[in-house]
């Protein structure tokens, strides 16, 4: 029975201390995720695919960089889907920018209910987030953890503690 990472992240929110701040790429820039964790007392900040910054952004020019304060409701699709009203609301900020990611011009539209710092500001806490992604597919891909066998929280955690004991054992040879 494979569960969403959404799914799982809104099933640990109970552990997540009150003005915690998650950080999720474009799978977690949901209004879903960000109502569920607004009600939480937790801060968020997504990175937003196209689609969803041009419905919070009202049609703006998504290619110029953006700081508008904006109320994300819910859209006809997501009410029913999730049983959401049609007048519940997410504050917060879309802020739109750009940052050089291997010499390369990465455009982000990003979500967050952060009232503080500027856009560079918001825009360095999530490159952030990108970095440890890449230093975790890494490690994943190291580990061989593509596939986890175990089926239970206990077993998930002995089985990665052991391949990545293994990982530096290995290393540590070489």
């Amino acid at each position: 029975n494979v569960k969403s990472e959404q799914t799982l992240t809104i099933e640990v929110m109970d552990y997540v201390q009150e003005k915690s701040l998650l950080v999720g790429d474009r799978n977690f820039g949901t209004f879903q995720m960000a109502k569920e964790y607004t009600e939480n007392k937790t801060e968020v900040l997504f990175r937003l695919t196209k689609n969803v910054a041009k419905y919070l952004s009202e049609g703006a020019d998504l290619s110029r960089n953006i700081d508008k304060e904006v109320v994300w409701r819910p859209t006809h699709d997501v009410s029913k889907k999730h049983g959401y009203r049609r007048d519940e609301e997410v504050r917060g900020r879309l802020i739109v920018g750009h940052f050089n990611h291997k010499g390369k011009d990465v455009q982000v539209s990003l979500f967050t209910t952060l009232d503080v710092g500027n856009p560079e500001e918001i825009l360095a806490l999530y490159r952030k987030r990108w970095a440890f992604e890449e230093d975790l597919k890494i490690l994943k891909q190291r580990l061989k953890l593509r596939h986890i066998q175990a089926e239970t929280k206990e077993s998930v955690q002995v089985e990665i503690f052991c391949r990545l004991l293994a990982f530096n054992i290995t290393r540590g040879m070489i």
